[in-house]
């Protein structure tokens, strides 16, 4: 079951561009806003899991205690990455490679031109599955 809180994240993603897909994300990350610090990195912080530099290109005088306090702030930076990485993408896979892992690597991974009996690293990405598992 679902906080009153989680429940108000999943809510407040609905108004942003790609609702469900920033919901899933949010999930992913945080479990909607109830664990806001990674567990693997201590770098991705809030309910968008959004590093200090990343949030800072969207809000350059965000703080690291704002990213994890100010869940509204923290869901309108996510919403805002996400929409650069669908702008800066050629699909849907691509933009969540590159709000899991930065353009750079997107940028390095979008060369790749599968074979007919090889799928490219876009489509065996664990993040990338893991968000459209959530989505179904």
């Amino acid at each position: 079951t679902f906080s009153a809180h989680q429940l108000w994240a999943y809510h407040f993603a609905a108004r942003y561009q790609y609702p469900k897909t920033l919901q899933a994300i949010l999930y992913q990350e945080s479990t909607l806003c109830r664990f806001k610090t990674s567990r693997i990195d201590h770098l991705s912080i809030g309910c968008g899991g959004l590093h200090l530099s990343t949030a800072r290109m969207f809000d350059p005088k965000v703080t690291k205690d704002e990213l994890l306090h100010d869940d509204a702030r923290n869901i309108r930076i996510a919403s805002a990455y996400l929409n650069y990485c669908g702008l800066h993408t050629p699909n849907w896979r691509w933009m969540l490679n590159c709000y899991h892992y930065g353009e750079p690597n997107e940028r390095a991974q979008r060369l790749c031109k599968p074979k007919p009996h090889h799928k490219c690293m876009i489509d065996k990405d664990r993040y990338v599955l893991t968000i459209v598992r959530r989505l179904k």
